[in-house]
C-alpha cells in the first residue's frame, strides 16, 4: 500500500542525495582547482571549510524557522541558495569571489538539511527508525555518484564547470518535488524519538550529552581528515593519478552505504552506544592497515572498512541525542548538527595548514589517534548513558 506521503518521504530522501552530492564535490575537484588558480591544496581547502560554516550557522536556524512556517518554504531558500553556488563554479573564475559563493552552498545545505529531514517525522507515525536509516543511505550514495562521476571528468579532463551544469538540472528536478509534493502538517511537538521503557532517562543528561558533543567532535574531526585528504593521500603517498585518487574516495563511501545497512539490522538486537565505541576503533585499525598496505586492491578493501564503521556515526549521535532529549529531539539534533559543522569548517581549515607544511601521511596517522580517542570518549558516554537508564545491554 502506498503511503499517503510517499511525495514528502521521496522529498526528503532526494534531498539527501542531492546534499550529499554537493557536499564532497569541492573535495572531488580540490587538486584541479587547486591548478585552476594556482593555489595550493590549504588555500582550496579553505572553500570546503567555508562550505561547512555556512551550514554550521544555518542548522538550528533552518530546523525552527521550518517549525513556523513550514518545510516546503525554508526548503526552497535552500534551494535557491544551492542554486547560486552552482552558477559560481559555472561563471565565477575569481577565487576570492568562489569563497563567497562557497559560503552560499553551506547556507543552501543548512537550509535544506533540517527540514528535509523532519519531513520524515512529519511524514510516519511511530517508529521512524527503518526510515530514517535509509537517510545515511541517500546522503552516501549522492556522495558516491559525484566521486565517480568528478573521477570521469578528471581522467577524460573535461571542464570541471560541466559537472556543475549537470548539478543544475538535477536541481531543476529536485525543485519541481519542492513544488509539486503533499506536504505532511509540521507536527506540534518536537519529534519524539521511540524509547523502550527500559531506557527512559532517570536523571538529569547534561553530563552524557557533553560526552556526546565531545564525541561529535571527534567524529567530525574523523570524517573531514578522510572525506578532504583521501585523493590527496592516494596521489601522493600510493602514487596513483589524480582520478584515481578521487575514485579511491568511492571505496570510502560505499562502505558507508553498506554499513548503514548493515548497522540497521543491528541495532534491532544490540545497544547504539556498542557501536559507538566498537566502530572508530575497528576504523582505526583499518586506518592502520591502509596506511602500510602497498597493494592499490587492499587500499580499495582498508577505505571501504574505514567507510563501513565510521560513516554511519554521524546517524548513532544523532539516535542518542533523541534519547536523551525525547521532548526536544529537534533541539538535541539541532545542536549535534551544528557541532559536527564546527569540527569539519575548523579541522578542514586546520589540516589545509598541516598538510602544506608537514605531509598529508603524517595527518592519516593523526587520524588513527584521532579514531581511538573517539573510541575511549565513547566508551565513557557509554558508562555514562547507561547510568541514567539503569543497565548496559
Amino acid at each position: 500500500m502506498r503511503h499517503k506521503y510517499f511525495g514528502a518521504i521521496s522529498l526528503s530522501y532526494a534531498t539527501m542525495f542531492f546534499e550529499g552530492a554537493l557536499n564532497v564535490v569541492l573535495v572531488v575537484f580540490m587538486m584541479t582547482l587547486s591548478h585552476q588558480f594556482g593555489k595550493d591544496s590549504g588555500e582550496i581547502a579553505i572553500l570546503v571549510s567555508l562550505k561547512s560554516f555556512g551550514t554550521m550557522v544555518t542548522l538550528y536556524l533552518a530546523g525552527h524557522l521550518s517549525d513556523k512556517v513550514g518545510r516546503k518554504y525554508v526548503m526552497l531558500m535552500g534551494w535557491l541558495f544551492f542554486v547560486f553556488f552552482l552558477l559560481g563554479f559555472v561563471f565565477v573564475e575569481n577565487y576570492a569571489l568562489l569563497l563567497i559563493f562557497s559560503v552560499l552552498g553551506g547556507v543552501g545545505h543548512g537550509l535544506m538539511d533540517s527540514p528535509g529531514m523532519t519531513l520524515i517525522f512529519d511524514a510516519i507515525e511511530g517508529n521512524t527508525g527503518p526510515a530514517m536509516s535509509l537517510i545515511q543511505v541517500f546522503f552516501a550514495g549522492g556522495s558516491v555518484v559525484a566521486t565517480l562521476l568528478g573521477s570521469l571528468f578528471i581522467a577524460k579532463n573535461y571542464p570541471y564547470q560541466n559537472f556543475f551544469v549537470i548539478f543544475l538540472g538535477i536541481s531543476l528536478l529536485l525543485l519541481v518535488l519542492l513544488l509539486k509534493v503533499e506536504y505532511p502538517p509540521v507536527k506540534s511537538a518536537e519529534p519524539e524519538f521511540k524509547i523502550d521503557k527500559k531506557e527512559k532517562i532517570k536523571f538529569n543528561p547534561t553530563k552524557a550529552m557533553l560526552i556526546l558533543l565531545v564525541c561529535m567532535i571527534l567524529s567530525a574531526t574523523f570524517q573531514s581528515m578522510m572525506t578532504t585528504w583521501t585523493p590527496t593521500f592516494a596521489v601522493d603517498v600510493k602514487n596513483l593519478t589524480q582520478a584515481q585518487g578521487v575514485s579511491m574516495l568511492s571505496s570510502y563511501q560505499i562502505g558507508s552505504v553498506v554499513g548503514a545497512f548493515v548497522l540497521a539490522y543491528l541495532l534491532r538486537r544490540y545497544s547504539v552506544t556498542l557501536f559507538m565505541f566498537l566502530n572508530p576503533f575497528l576504523a582505526s585499525i583499518f586506518m592502520i592497515l591502509m596506511l602500510f598496505v602497498k597493494n592499490p586492491l587492499l587500499t580499495v578493501g582498508s577505505l571501504f572498512g574505514i567507510g563501513f564503521f565510521q560513516g554511519v556515526y554521524f546517524s548513532l549521535c544523532i539516535n542518542m541525542g533523541g534519547l536523551l532529549y525525547p521532548e526536544k529531539a529537534g533541539a538535541a539534533t539541532g545542536a549535534i548538527g551544528s557541532i559536527n559543522m564546527l569540527g569539519f569548517a575548523v579541522m578542514i581549515s586546520l589540516s589545509g595548514k598541516f598538510v602544506d607544511t608537514v605531509g598529508v601521511y603524517e595527518l592519516m596517522v593523526g587520524v588513527v589517534f584521532v579514531g581511538l580517542l573517539l573510541s575511549l570518549c565513547a566508551f565513557i558516554f557509554r558508562q555514562t548513558y547507561h547510568k541514567l537508564v539503569g543497565g548496559i545491554k
